[in-house]
């Protein structure tokens, strides 16, 4: 949508001033730029995921008191757990959410200490000694190239090409749970007014409003009801984690042909309990 669209025009710009800007060529600066994009995506995906999850856990907690509450007023219907596709799709986004949760923290991981860690260290011992301006800047580019051909990819596809498809299923994700949650709020809401509970607002919100129209069939002017909402939005979840598990898979078996160590290393901590691979 129009706000990941903004999310991905979020950049840091680096601007050198004189004489470091006679010595760094603006190729470099544009490998950083580039490099620094990529991080940013990076970063705002595992936030938002973060916050999914904090807003998923405080929903758990509030169902599992109000399933207390009916117990104890003997209200609840056996098998009602089981036959809701909400509560189901709930418990597929929360495990879902871990997981991706897992694999953005790994990928992290792996590019902050195997890969910039790792180049740092190279650029420094080779800095240690006194030298001319001509070889710190050959170590400086060497040190940004390194970190640039893993990132963006130079001869080769690097993670900011193999992880495009990811980062959108993931927004999509994150998107499609937000409406489950909603739509989920607004059956405690109706459920709760059904039961007699007295109105305290006479206001109809945008959202409540656009589902009164869409399970009327008024929205798009035709006399039938729409689809119920609850498993329109549960089959959106179960989608994208079908989808997100998919890619994953072709990002192993990518990164599987590498011949590097710590990128097979990496391999095995995405999938370390085997979530992936029992399901190949």
């Amino acid at each position: 949508g129009t706000k990941n669209r903004g999310w991905n025009e979020v950049t840091l710009t680096y601007n050198l001033s004189a004489p470091l800007s006679y010595v760094i060529p603006r190729s470099t600066m544009r490998q950083y730029f580039e490099v620094s994009h990529f991080l940013l995506r990076l970063r705002r995906i595992e936030h938002s995921l973060h916050t999914i999850w904090r807003h998923q856990m405080t929903e758990s907690r509030a169902y599992l008191r109000s399933e207390e509450l009916q117990r104890r007023k003997g209200t609840t219907r056996d098998g009602d757990k089981q036959a809701d596709p909400l509560r189901q799709a709930m418990r597929q986004s929360s495990i879902a959410c871990s997981e991706m949760i897992q694999f953005f923290h790994q990928v992290q991981r792996y590019i902050a200490l195997n890969v910039i860690e790792g180049a740092w260290g190279e650029f420094i011992e080779s800095t240690k000694e006194e030298i001319d301006i001509d070889s710190w800047n050959d170590a400086h580019s060497k040190y940004v190239d390194v970190i640039h051909e893993v990132v963006c990819g130079g001869s080769g596809p690097g993670f900011q090409r193999n992880l495009s498809g990811i980062f959108e299923t993931t927004l999509r994700f994150i998107s499609a749970v937000k409406e489950l949650y909603n739509e989920q709020a607004l059956s405690a809401r109706r459920a709760t007014s059904g039961a007699g509970a007295p109105a305290k607002e006479n206001r109809e919100s945008l959202s409540e409003r656009l589902m009164r129209l869409r399970t009327s069939g008024n929205l798009f002017g035709s006399g039938q009801a729409a689809a119920d909402p609850a498993a329109e939005h549960a089959s959106q979840v179960r989608s994208t984690i079908l989808r997100f598990k998919e890619q994953v898979k072709d990002i192993m078996r990518v990164l599987s042909h590498n011949t590097t160590s710590d990128l097979q290393f990496l391999v095995v901590t995405i999938d370390f309990n085997g979530t992936y691979t029992a399901s190949a």
